[in-house]
């Protein structure tokens, strides 16, 4: 693991794309997109969320939740 940041570095170090001038820096920099996350060390970090695991419609607590929701709001209709 300890190859592969060196390797990064060195990468970013020499190849212009990673420049401290671009878009994504900029924004980080500004604290636009960061929230909180030091990005002192000038390497980027990205997290890629690909899914949300829900639960089946069918699912018991899905359908108590439906059914009392559903009184909730015929009760303010009253």
């Amino acid at each position: 693991m300890d190859h592969l940041i060196s390797k990064f570095k060195e990468l970013k170090d020499s190849n212009q794309k990673f420049s401290s001038k671009s878009y994504w820096d900029q924004m980080t920099e500004a604290n636009a997109v960061s929230e909180g996350i030091d990005f002192s060390d000038k390497c980027s970090r990205a997290v890629c969320i690909i899914g949300v695991p829900y639960p089946p419609l069918m699912d018991v607590r899905i359908c108590l939740k439906r059914l009392y929701l559903n009184e909730i709001k015929a009760e303010d209709k009253m």
